[in-house]
């Protein structure tokens, strides 16, 4: 099977890498590298193509690209043991151990490990599981395809999202989290979330159980070919991405049989319900009734005016109002009541009611702007949405040295934060503060003005009245793009009314500044950008089958057509769609449309590709998915075992205590080995039990059980001492138990067990914080045997035993019976020396043999 896989990822690579494997059998270590850099360029997705690339580096000692190539290509193919082992012969030669390296190849420090729900304790919670979005190739500009289910299952699921860019590696948000990728964490949530809903960025190497379920959201409809439509080599990437995932969703019978049955070779579940991201685009509701809907979500009294206290998350510290709300809320007077945005998704508000305050989770920054008649804030960038309309803003900074300590990123904001106008550093300057003075600038705000559209509008400094140009072509080749165009002369063309704003794709750039030009590239909001242009002028991007639901002009210029049609080609002819006269190959067709005129009737388009599409699209994609929100009572139990599947009394005591751990505290199970199979045992036995959701080895997922353990919240029970030692150098902070089931004699006598004294009390077993015995016998026998500093740490726990039973009346009460393994493990010599002292003593018995 390797073989033949071997010769297909041969077969199907670029030419490039095949002249790189040539000259690296010849140990022509430099032009090998240049080779497989040129195939990397051509295929930055094939993990032979990135892991050979880090060898070579490896070979010439550039160690931390080494690194980093070799940890790319164990991001696509997490499962390649021999790929593990290369990376910490790596790792050995810059000196630091592979778990304190991060994705870049630099040290780690230890960090505090993320809390569950918040929770510090384990068990008898209330705990939400853990849904995973993912925008495409985990970039923050194309959050629209995941955007929507963020606001769908806040108060039903922990939502967290993996980003490339973030400031640090956690950031916390009121309904999710952001988790920075390639950080251990990220790494960690890809393996184990619960649910996933994804854009275009994961694969099946981190489908390591099938408890999990995960969704596919693709990030458009395609006019251009993709994956086998476009080349065979290709076949590889589609079966990667859609091995992975139970279900896709579909617009229509276009996307289902030509993309997804076609081009990606999916035979899986199709939800053809639509698209969650065109429910935005279609949302045209008035500043009014979001904020009677944000009235309602509350439950705020309409008959008072609204102060916002929308603090930052502190992680090192339970979250509390920093002041009393009640004292605050007798300074504004009778007509305010205060609304407390709860700064993390998985914080609660008290349970005690206080009068006149409410809390939320469930306000965006527009509604924020409609909502709220002052902001009280400290560090939150809510802030600066305020400020740009001389809305009114004080800021509580008690803690300033604290917080800048914590956030070394952010130094010189905080500064600057510190000297605004409206800043108290304790409760009683903040009660002192001229609030009637601070409510004044709240007459220069005129909310119908600036909100949404119209706030965008403003935002990018175009003038009332103005229309939109927006041009907004596929991706070519990543980095610097030119304008195909003479900015000037087709402004010229369109008139004084209009004006051109661009948005590239992510992963381009305009390659100068243009005059009259604004760039869009960075912004996030495609639909709110859609939703104020007026013309659309593309070539082969997807985005035009979006804009067409809008029912405004669409203009395609592809002035490289006969190029672009020989390297990429298409799916369907857009004359069958639009008229000719918009649809034009070269420039001077650009300046001769008569923009008075242009058509806007998409009907076409809409019934072909959206043919459902009402603004409810979310709610059937959920209603499809079926994720089920139960609530979980207890946090993750992790089991740590020599072997994976074997047959023995270790492994039917975790059998036994998932099942409890399952049906009392719906914990997930995870158990994790040092090895697939028992060495020493030739048969076939796979563990297997409804109650378990994880069942890993590090023999071929190290990576996975490195991220799970480093991360886990939950309770890490080693059921064997060996196991214990080969993970143990990943639990530190971790809720750790060390279990021991054998005899505690054959430990202290080392006739069996030999080195686990020493290895207690030499300190070779470490970060535990329990040491359980089956019997109180037992501890009492081992104490005086331990370090001062170890036995505090000793307690007991009985055997388990999984079963309803009788006794049935003996009939030969002098005969005896003994159920255990025929092997040295098990002492079965000292079974015999028993009964033949039995025989001695009692000549009736029968003898043992």
């Amino acid at each position: 099977m390797k073989l033949l896989k071997n010769s297909f990822n041969y077969m199907i690579a670029p030419a490039a890498y095949r002249n790189g494997l040539s000259l690296y059998k010849k140990k022509h270590w430099g032009a090998a590298l240049n080779a497989f850099k040129t195939a990397h360029q051509a295929a930055p997705n094939n993990p032979q193509i990135a892991f050979k690339l880090g060898v070579c580096h490896l070979k010439l000692k550039s160690l931390h690209e080494a690194h980093f190539y070799i940890s790319r290509a164990l991001e696509l193919a997490p499962y390649n043991t021999q790929w593990q082992i290369q990376l910490a012969q790596c790792n050995k030669q810059l000196g630091f151990s592979s778990y304190e390296l991060n994705a870049a190849g630099k040290p780690t420090v230890a960090v505090p490990r993320v809390l569950q729900g918040g929770f510090q304790q384990s068990l008898n919670i209330s705990l939400k599981k853990k849904l995973l979005l993912l925008p495409s190739d985990y970039n923050h500009r194309v959050m629209a395809d995941i955007e929507p289910f963020i606001a769908y299952y806040q108060n039903e699921f922990d939502v967290y999202v993996i980003l490339r860019q973030l400031d640090e590696d956690v950031v916390y948000k009121p309904s999710h989290t952001l988790v920075k990728n390639g950080t251990s964490y990220g790494e960690y949530l890809k393996l184990t979330a619960d649910y996933v809903i994804d854009a275009g960025s994961m694969n099946y190497g981190y489908r390591i159980t099938d408890t999990t379920k995960w969704v596919s959201v693709w990030h458009g409809i395609p006019y251009k070919k993709m994956f086998v439509d476009l080349d065979i080599k290709h076949l590889t990437g589609a079966i990667r991405y859609g091995l992975a995932y139970d279900s896709m969703v579909s617009m229509s019978d276009f996307y289902t049989q030509t993309f997804l049955r076609k081009a990606m070779r999916y035979e899986g579940e199709v939800l053809q319900v639509g698209s969650a991201k065109i429910d935005k685009l279609l949302d045209n509701r008035s500043n009014q009734q979001r904020l009677s809907e944000l009235y309602q979500t509350i439950g705020l009294p309409h008959d008072k005016k609204i102060a916002l206290y929308a603090p930052e998350y502190r992680a090192d510290k339970p979250f509390e109002v920093a002041f009393d709300t009640q004292k605050l809320l007798e300074v504004l007077g009778e007509e305010y009541c205060l609304v407390v945005l709860l700064p993390a998704a998985h914080l609660h508000a008290p349970h005690q009611t206080q009068n006149r305050v409410y809390y939320t989770k469930n306000i965006g920054k527009n509604d924020a702007l409609l909502l709220a008649d002052i902001l009280i804030s400290d560090y939150n960038p809510l802030m600066y949405q305020f400020d740009q309309y001389n809305r009114p803003v004080a800021l509580f900074i008690h803690d300033h040295a604290e917080f800048a300590k914590a956030h070394p990123a952010h130094q010189q904001e905080l500064r600057i934060i510190k000297r605004r106008q409206y800043t108290a550093t304790t409760e009683n300057a903040l009660l002192a503060l001229d609030w009637r003075q601070i409510e004044r600038q709240n007459s220069k705000f005129n909310t119908p003005e600036y909100i949404d559209l119209a706030y965008l509008k403003h935002t990018l400094g175009i003038p009332s009245g103005k229309k939109i140009v927006l041009y907004a072509p596929t991706f070519r080749q990543a980095g610097a793009m030119p304008l195909p165009f003479d900015v000037g002369r087709l402004l010229a063309d369109l008139g004084d009314d209009y004006m051109l704003i661009t948005k590239l794709h992510y992963l381009n750039h305009l390659d100068q500044h243009y005059d009259n030009v604004i760039d869009c590239t960075s912004s996030s909001d495609m639909a709110d950008l859609m939703k104020i242009a007026d013309i659309l002028i593309s070539d082969y991007s997807s985005l035009v089958l979006d804009f067409a639901l809008l029912n405004k002009p669409i203009v395609l210029f592809q002035y490289d057509y006969a190029e672009y049609m020989q390297k990429r080609g298409v799916y369907f002819d857009f004359a069958d769609y639009l008229p000719s006269e918009q649809i034009i190959r070269s420039e001077e067709e650009l300046y001769q449309i008569n923009w008075k005129t242009i058509n806007a009737d998409n009907s076409k388009i809409i019934s072909t590709f959206y043919p459902q599409e009402d603004g409810n699209a979310t709610k059937r994609i959920a209603d499809g998915i079926g994720f089920i929100p139960e609530i979980r009572r207890g946090k993750d139990i992790i089991f740590l075992v020599n072997d994976l599947n074997q047959i023995g009394g270790v492994h039917s005591f975790l059998k036994n205590m998932a099942k409890y751990y399952k049906q009392t505290y719906n914990s997930r199970i995870f158990v994790l080995a040092i090895k697939e199979f028992a060495e020493a045992n030739s048969e076939l036995h796979v563990l297997k039990s409804p109650y378990i959701d994880f069942a890993i080895s590090s023999q071929y997922l190290n990576g996975a059980c490195t991220h799970i353990l480093k991360n886990t919240d939950g309770i890490v029970i080693s059921l064997q001492f060996s196991a214990h030692i080969h993970f143990q150098r990943y639990l530190e902070n971790a809720k750790s138990v060390l279990m021991f089931h054998g005899d505690v004699k054959d430990m202290i006598s080392r006739e069996m067990y030999g080195p686990h004294l020493s290895w207690l009390n030499e300190g070779k077993l470490y970060n535990y914080r329990k040491l359980l015995l089956l019997t109180k016998s037992a501890v009492e026998l081992l104490r005086p045997h331990l370090n001062e500093d170890i036995q505090p740490k000793l307690g007991f726990m009985h055997n388990s035993i999984d079963a309803d039973y009788t006794p049935i009346a003996p009939s030969k009460p002098l005969h005896t019976a003994v159920i255990s393994r025929l092997d040295a493990d098990k002492n079965i010599f000292a079974l015999i020396d028993l009964g033949n002292a039995i025989k001695a003593a009692k000549e009736n018995m029968a003898i043992f043999k």
